[in-house]
């Protein structure tokens, strides 16, 4: 591209804009009057800026040959970055939709234990097992059913253990 001339801007409906081949110096840039007419949906403004992106890439692609390949990688990479944000919507969207079924599924499930009698929610009082007696009592160690055990050195260790072996 020649770096001494000029973009042109001319302003036109996105109607006009679709139909017209883009010569390599002139950049369109649709009027959308909002007094007059509801604003474009988003689908129709991402599919008309798909549409003239391609339309820049052909053109100047024309032969095989790139007059300008940054200008072609950024057209390129807003593409590739529209079509991620899609695919990451859609993602979102059936996130979305499984978060809230499963909310429904919690919720009904509190309704029918709240309408019953004996909520399956509350704990019911039950006693603790019991070891048979033809078994005997477990024989615990010092400290073995502590919940929090102090800690301990080596030396303090050796001296207990050198203890209890005399």
């Amino acid at each position: 591209m020649n770096n001494d001339t000029e973009n042109t801007e001319i302003e036109m409906s996105e109607e006009d804009a679709m139909a017209i081949e883009l010569p390599p110096l002139i950049k369109v840039v649709p009027v959308v009057d909002t007094v007059e007419h509801e604003l474009p949906s988003e689908n129709s403004v991402l599919a008309y800026t798909h549409h003239v992106r391609k339309k820049l890439i052909a053109q100047m692609m024309k032969d095989g040959v790139c007059e300008d390949p940054k200008v072609v990688l950024q057209a390129l990479d807003g593409m590739d970055r529209q079509a991620l944000t899609r695919a990451r919507l859609q993602v979102d969207k059936e996130t979305a939709q499984g978060v809230g079924q499963a909310n429904q599924a919690v919720l009904a499930g509190l309704i029918r234990a709240l309408k019953s009698e004996a909520p399956p929610l509350l704990a019911t009082a039950r006693t603790a097992p019991q070891l048979p007696s033809h078994i005997l009592p477990p024989s615990l160690v010092e400290g073995e059913t502590d919940t929090s055990p102090a800690q301990d050195t080596y030396t303090g260790f050796s001296a207990r253990h050198a203890r209890s072996n005399s």
